[in-house]
């Protein structure tokens, strides 16, 4: 088997952090060095992960998910090179699923399946049931996206697309790598048994604000009437009627409510958007 660095870009983790390196240092197959990337953290992840055995890496200041994950990149000895985020526990034959999944499909990257464990209160319900991050439970040998929170990619088809795009700071920094690797001729792969367990807990606001972050203008687009009308048709049109129907089957009329909620702050934030920056380029990240 070939051998594997593993990074985890971590900023103000210290609520996961020991978990999450617990998990990767207990892997069937272990990876031939863990890297901490510490985006300038003002919390104790770093003294927290000063009590592991990885090696880490520091931003003095916080300069955002994708730049975290292109200095992982950077730092990693291995061709391969696998990345969790700070609030995931991998189970014990993550990494050993990952690696048997790129060398089967021939793959330039294979992603991982995430599952939630927490989903006690409506925010983190609502989270499960619609801002899901896996692609079922069938292997796809050839897909077009694989989510950031937990991959294997062959180093050098990262660097030959030029890494990540470091002004998506929060989001979209996956959907991007995805693209720039198959505009380049890259395979990329996905296997359900390479599982994650997601420790975050959400607040009514915190789902707010990471829901609308995922779905707005998370590349450069210009701000038209006509890309906001198509905005506000995909909240309207697309996903409150799919997003309303699953709460209802789920027998969770709080979790339509909150549907409710987020669809229309989602569209008046897009109206914000239009009447505050049209005619202008900009690229939403916060």
């Amino acid at each position: 088997m070939e051998k594997v660095s593993l990074y985890i870009p971590c900023y103000n983790a210290e609520r996961y952090l020991a978990r999450c390196l617990d998990g990767a240092l207990r892997q069937d197959h272990p990876a031939d060095e863990i890297i901490v990337v510490d985006d300038g953290s003002t919390d104790g992840s770093l003294e927290i992960a000063s009590r592991h055995p990885v090696r880490i890496v520091r931003h003095e200041r916080n300069r955002g998910l994708a730049a975290a994950r292109n200095t992982g990149v950077r730092a990693s000895r291995c061709d391969l090179v696998a990345a969790i985020d700070a609030d995931c526990i991998p189970r014990p034959d993550w990494l050993g699923k990952l690696l048997e999944a790129l060398q089967t499909s021939g793959a330039a990257g294979v992603g991982g399946r995430l599952e939630e464990l927490n989903r006690a209160t409506i925010p983190d319900l609502w989270r499960t049931l619609h801002m899901v991050q896996h692609h079922g439970a069938r292997m796809l040998p050839r897909t077009r996206f694989i989510w950031g929170h937990s991959t294997l990619f062959r180093k050098s088809a990262l660097e030959s697309v030029g890494l990540y795009q470091e002004t998506l700071r929060t989001n979209a920094e996956d959907s991007y790598i995805c693209r720039k690797l198959q505009a380049a001729g890259f395979a990329l792969a996905y296997q359900p048994e390479a599982v994650v367990d997601h420790l975050r807990v959400d607040t009514l606001a915190s789902v707010m604000d990471n829901f609308r972050r995922w779905t707005f203008y998370g590349y450069r687009l210009d701000v038209t009437l006509l890309n906001t009308i198509r905005s506000i048709g995909n909240y309207t049109v697309g996903l409150f009627p799919r997003f309303l129907l699953q709460d209802l089957r789920a027998r969770r009329p709080d979790c339509a409510a909150l549907t409710c909620r987020i669809i229309a702050e989602n569209v008046m934030a897009d109206l914000r958007c239009y009447m505050r920056d049209k005619g202008k380029r900009r690229l939403f990240d916060g």
